[in-house]
Formats: structure tokens, sequence, C-alpha cells
């Protein structure tokens, strides 16, 4: 930096004059950092967006699958008013069907429980100190050595419960005496407890077992009787009796069990779904408001094409049609949620609840993926997010399957093996999978795959705010990360140049001064020396 003499010689402001060289100097840099600041605030609001985005893929996501958007609510009724005691406890999930059940537990599965004859203390060695204890629980057998390590009753405890033998051991205190107690890990008649062992008692043979034990508890399955139906259970927590659900069986009694579709989670969901919709809408118009007085524009993507290409596809989304869905309900429109001027969406609650009411499986299918085929050799498995909704049509020939979507001409192979077959790439049935139980040439019927419009919006949010995706959003953060980067580098380069101009205009005029300086002194010494030339002149007159 270089050294500003500000007008010793010359009487100029230098400093001010460099500043104001300098200020016109930086107005490119001025310029270029107001556009840095509008890439900024657009990078911003992208980012913004793209939080709205992600609360709405939240909301859709409890309702864009069978397994999220049908909920079952479950509920018993013992039949003694009574009693305190809780019989059983049941969980529905999303393949359970409304229903009412009648049940009797007569009595719950247990676990076989045997306990040992007293010893007087639970640190004296037993018997001789070696030998095993062989266990046998149900089918496995285990066989715990005894030595010096483990030759107590409380180390031999120790060593039963690590060794993974399919029980559990405790000490007993009865009073008087320490009793080992084993128990069952596991429940029912299959998992009955035997236990020997050789561990020599004191100056006895090592043919006499030194425990001698009492069955406490025998091992049983639970004994339950649905509908009329006895069923007999080596587990408390029985999964294969009703379709969908898991009983959970605590004590013998009877009672009711009723299955409901829980329709106010269903609206809870649907209203968060369309709040979260709401929010999007409510930022895009934010962004494209125009206040004509003020000639102000609302947000920093005001105008922007992605944006309002966005806007038209979520709304298309939400308005139109669901495809390949075909009934009582075809548009959500129909169950009373509907799109105002504003494009934002509003319900009605009786009609909603009317409508979930009288079919729920039709609402569902207004929001979930889901597909069905016309031939019982076809099952429809899954899609993928390139899968589009509608019917198509199968066929084998030649022992490959094809597939095409109805009302088209061209068939295309599928791929796979054995009985799964999966739509092929480039093409609308792309990602489509099905179960053929027969691929022998012939045609087999249609299957049909709905997309509803929470399933819709999960794959278009998915493409929009997934980076791996590079979709529209991804282009845009990524275009204006682009150009504030160069920016960027255009005002470092014209810093530089400015840091570098502004030295040098301090330099120049420090010469200057200094230049201006010698000057100065040289007519000073000039003018003193005609002074004295003066003064010898006049002297010599005289």
């Amino acid at each position: 930096m270089a050294l500003s003499v500000d007008g010793l010689a010359s009487g100029l402001d230098t400093t001010n004059i460099i500043s104001k060289l300098i200020e016109l100097e930086r107005k490119p840099v001025t310029l270029l950092e107001n556009k840095k600041s509008i890439l900024d605030n657009r990078f911003s609001a992208w980012q913004e967006f793209n939080v709205k985005l992600s609360v709405l893929e939240t909301a859709v996501n409890t309702i864009n699958k069978k397994s999220e958007f049908i909920g079952i609510s479950s509920s018993f009724v013992n039949n003694n008013p009574l009693s305190t005691q809780s019989v059983l406890t049941a969980a529905a999930s999303s393949t359970a069907s409304s229903g009412t059940y009648t049940i009797k537990i007569s009595s719950t599965a247990k676990a076989e429980k045997e306990v040992s004859q007293g010893f007087s203390s639970i640190s004296s060695v037993l018997g001789a100190g070696f030998g095993t204890l062989s266990i046998t629980a149900g089918s496995k057998t285990t066989k715990i050595n005894v030595d010096s390590n483990n030759n107590t009753l409380d180390g031999l405890k120790n060593s039963i419960n690590n060794s993974d033998a399919g029980v559990i051991a405790s000490i007993i205190n009865d009073g008087g005496s320490y009793r080992l107690s084993i128990t069952g890990v596991n429940t029912g008649s299959d998992n009955k407890i035997s236990l020997q062992d050789n561990i020599q008692k004191s100056g006895l043979g090592a043919n006499i077992s030194l425990f001698s034990w009492s069955e406490t508890q025998s091992a049983s399955n639970a004994s339950i009787e649905l509908d009329g139906i006895s069923i007999s259970k080596n587990s408390n927590t029985v999964t294969d009796v009703i379709d969908g659900v898991t009983l959970n069986i605590q004590s013998a009694g009877s009672g009711t069990i009723t299955f409901t579709s829980d329709s106010a989670k269903v609206k809870q969901d649907i209203s968060n779904f369309v709040n979260a919709y709401n929010e999007v809408l409510n930022f895009i118009k934010e962004q494209f408001t125009y206040d004509t007085n003020k000639k102000k524009t609302g947000g920093p993507l005001f105008g922007n094409n992605t944006l309002m290409s966005v806007q038209q596809k979520l709304r298309g989304i939400v308005s139109n049609t669901v495809p390949g869905l075909s009934g009582k309900f075809t548009y959500i429109s129909q169950i009373g949620i509907r799109t105002g001027e504003d494009g934002k969406l509003s319900i009605n609650d009786s009609e909603l609840s009317d409508a979930l009411r009288d079919d729920y499986t039709g609402v569902s299918k207004l929001f979930i993926e889901s597909g069905s085929s016309t031939d019982a050799n076809v099952t429809y498995v899954t899609n993928s997010e390139d899968t589009k909704g509608g019917t198509y049509e199968i066929r084998v020939s030649g022992g490959v399957v094809q597939l095409r979507k109805s009302g088209t001409t061209e068939w295309h192979n599928a791929t796979g093996s054995g009985n799964y077959w999966t739509g092929g790439s480039g093409f609308d049935e792309d990602g489509l999978r099905i179960r053929l139980n027969n691929v022998s040439d012939g045609t087999f019927g249609t299957v049909t795959v709905s997309l509803g419009i929470a399933e819709q919006l999960t794959t278009e949010i998915k493409f929009l705010t997934d980076k791996s995706y590079k979709g529209l959003i991804f282009a845009e953060e990524e275009g204006i990360q682009k150009s504030n980067k160069d920016v960027q580098d255009q005002i470092d380069d014209l810093n530089l140049r400015i840091s570098q101009k502004e030295d040098s205009l301090k330099r120049r005029f420090t010469l200057l001064e200094v230049m201006l300086s010698k000057l100065q002194s040289q007519g000073n010494y000039l003018n003193q020396q005609l002074s004295n030339l003066n003064n010898v002149s006049t002297a010599r007159k005289k």
C-alpha cells in the first residue's frame, strides 16, 4: 500500500480525490453486488419452496399407500363388565377388515417352570464341585460345564443365563433355604423342559444326580375359541388367526372384538395434506403478486417459468381425474375436496364423512396407488415411479411375456423369470410388476394400475426436490449457484484491479507531492540567490 502525503506541497485534498476516483471505479462492482444479492434471494426462495414441498411430501406420504391410508381401529368388550383384568388387546394392520368376533380365552400359553430342592447357601460349592448340567428346552439341548469357575448356586445361575439355553435361571429364597428356579423362555407344549445333571454329591459316585426338580408350572398352549372355532396356540402373541390382526392374550376370559375403519385418522391425514398443499400455493402466490399501484413485484421468483410449471403440474394432479381409476369416485371433488378460484383446496367435512362411510375403499383409491387384474392367473404386485396409470393387456407369445397399454397396437417384452415379470423400460408399463401363475402361450386379460393423487404428488415432489434426479428445482438452484460464483469471481477480479489502481493513484499523488516539494525548494533557493545578487549589485552602485 502506497503512502499518501495528503496535499503537503500541492494543497490538494489528495485523499478525497482518490476516494472519488475509486468510487467511480467501484460502480461496476456495486452493480455486480446487487446482482449477487438478487441471486442470493432467489436461491433462498427456492430453498424455502423446497421446505414447503417437503412438508407436503410428508403429508401425502401418510395417505399414498394402502398400508398408510386405511386405518383400522380395534376394541374389546369384556363379557364380564365387573372384571378389572385385561383379557387381550388387538392390533390391526391395513390388511385387516372391518368386522366383529366373539372370543373366549380358556387358558393362556405358559412356559414350564422347574424348581430345585433347597440349598443352605448360594455361594457354597455344589457337591464335589464338578460335572455337567444338561438342559433340554423344546428340541434344543444345552450342556453347562460345572467347575471351579461356577460351582456355586449363584455361579450356575449365571452360567445358565449366559448359555442361550432357552431358559432363564433365578434363585428363590423360601425362608429357610435357596432354590434354583428354571423357567422356559418360550411358551407352549412344544417347549417342555428336561433337566439332568451328573454333578457328584460329596463323597458319592459320579452317576448320582445332585439336583432333584419339581415342576411348578407345565408348558401349555393358549386355548382359544373364536366364533365357536377351537384354536390352540403355543404363544400368547397370535398373528395368524384373524387376517391382518395381532392378538396379545393376557388372561382367561371372553368378550367381543370389533374392528372398524378409523375415519377420524384418515380425515385428519387428508386435512394435513390440504393444509400443506395450500401452503405451497400461498408461497407461489406471494412470488407472483404484483402491486400495480406501487409497481412492485411480490417475490424473488416473480415470473419464473419453472415455478409456473410446478404450479400447473400440482394443480393438474389434484384437479384431474385419477388415471386408471373407474367407479363412483374418480375426482377428489366428488368426496367434498374442491378447488377454489385461487387454486387452493377446501374440505366439506360432511361430504367427506359421508363418502368414507359409504365407500371407504373407493375414497382410498383416490389417494393411493393400487392395481387389479381381470384374470385369475395374474396378480398385480407393485409399480415404480416410472409406471403410468392405466389398463394394460397381457399375453405370452412364444414363451415371452408381453404387455401393451389398452388402445395401442404395439406389444412390449417384459423382463423377469419364473412367475414374476416387470414391464419394459421406456414404456408406460415401465416398472409394473406382475405375477403369472401360468406362462404358457395365450392371453391373460388386463391389469389396471391406478395412481391416486397422493402417490402422484409423492413422485412429482421427489422429482422436483431429490438431487439424485436433477429435476427442475435442482437445475434452478444449480444454475443460480453457478451464476453466483461467476458474479463473485468478477467482483473479486474487479476489487483486485481497483485495489491495485488505488495503490497506483496513491503512489502517483505521493510522487507528485514529492516533485512539487522539490520544485518549491528549488524555487525558493533560486529566489534566494536572485535576492543575493540584487543586494550585491545595489551595494556596488553605492
